[in-house]
């Protein structure tokens, strides 16, 4: 074992054996004001892009904020939207390095990615991967949240993160995989299909425990992917793809895609993967940096100023996105799928 591979083994070691979440002492809004259409107090909840609209484009309160487990630091955020309806929510907010570069464990670029594939291969309405946006604050605003954060770009105040609205009433499970279930349960199968589809698409590299979140953990019918900061890169968990601690979803696990799935599948075209060439863009307005849409693949309005740059910034606008190898590396993978499921 090299070095690097050593250093990577204990970054995730020490990532693996911190304490979990701190609790906080305040509560959010019920699912039911989250989510809304009904949903139930107790039932899963993943925030849809309104609320993810909402994060980007209004002002909010930060009530509480408490660090979050991992091998990069995040918080786990409960804010207060100051316009009506004025809902508590929690979310989870990870500082960019300087100049919104890849980082270790820390792309937002390739998070967005990911929500942006699984909208492509199984509509925007996907519950596998919560959708996320980035914001610049200013520390003058947020000094809970961002308190000796850097700024990230030379001679501006504001500092950007990645905010994912967090997911309701969902857990972790230690194995997911069950082949009894598979054959016999088809909510299950396509939950789990979907993310063994996803997670090999977008190479996810990071598959343990923690980042698959499931609605039941005695009988799962919904599936989560989360934290894709690894996606497209080639980069890996070693515990997960070496040394087998957790399984690895980014190889096939499933025998076969079920029809659902597969149907699913086959009405997308690769040429449409050109999209993820921009899947957020920020313009400079006055002193402040501003998310220009709801993240989606932007590709069709925004062209890439550099095709074979992920972060790309022009006079007043940065865009965020995949290279054009990442997305060639995608059609392989996809159509690889396609002939081996």
């Amino acid at each position: 074992m090299n070095r690097a591979t050593c250093l990577l083994v204990v970054l995730f070691l020490a990532g693996c054996s911190r304490n979990p979440n701190r609790p906080m002492t305040r509560t959010p809004s019920g699912p039911e004001a989250v989510c809304g259409g009904g949903v139930e107090s107790d039932e899963v909840c993943v925030p849809g892009t309104d609320l993810v609209a909402r994060l980007a484009t209004e002002p909010f309160e930060v009530l509480e904020s408490v660090p979050v487990p991992g091998t990069t630091p995040a918080k786990k955020v409960l804010a207060r939207f100051e316009r009506e309806p004025r809902v508590r929510v929690l979310f989870k907010w990870r500082t960019v390095a300087p100049d919104f570069a890849d980082a270790f464990n820390n792309s937002p670029r390739r998070e967005l990615a990911a929500a942006a594939t699984a909208d492509m291969l199984f509509g925007e309405s996907q519950e596998v991967v919560p959708h996320s946006t980035v914001l610049c604050l200013s520390r003058d605003r947020y000094p809970q949240l961002l308190a000796d954060a850097e700024a990230t770009f030379e001679d501006d105040a504001c500092v950007a993160g990645l905010v994912t609205p967090w997911i309701y009433n969902a857990e972790s499970v230690e194995e997911l995989w069950d082949p009894q279930r598979y054959a016999e349960d088809p909510s299950y199968r396509v939950a789990v299909a979907r993310l063994n589809v996803l997670a090999n698409v977008i190479a996810h590299g990071d598959s343990h425990s923690r980042n698959v979140l499931v609605d039941d953990a005695k009988a799962p019918k919904r599936v989560f992917l989360i934290d894709n900061g690894f996606a497209f890169s080639g980069l890996f968990n070693p515990l997960v793809r070496w040394f087998d601690k957790d399984r690895d979803w980014a190889k096939p696990v499933i025998p076969s895609l079920p029809g659902p799935v597969h149907e699913q599948l086959l009405r997308v075209d690769p040429v449409e993967f050109d999209r993820l060439a921009t899947v957020a863009v920020l313009r400079r307005q006055g002193d402040a940096w501003v998310v220009t849409e709801v993240p989606r693949p932007l590709g069709d309005r925004f062209p890439p100023l550099e095709s074979d740059a992920g972060i790309r910034r022009g006079e007043g606008v940065v865009q965020l996105g995949l290279t054009k190898q990442e997305i060639q590396d995608v059609r392989i993978r996809f159509a690889k799928l396609l002939e081996t499921l």
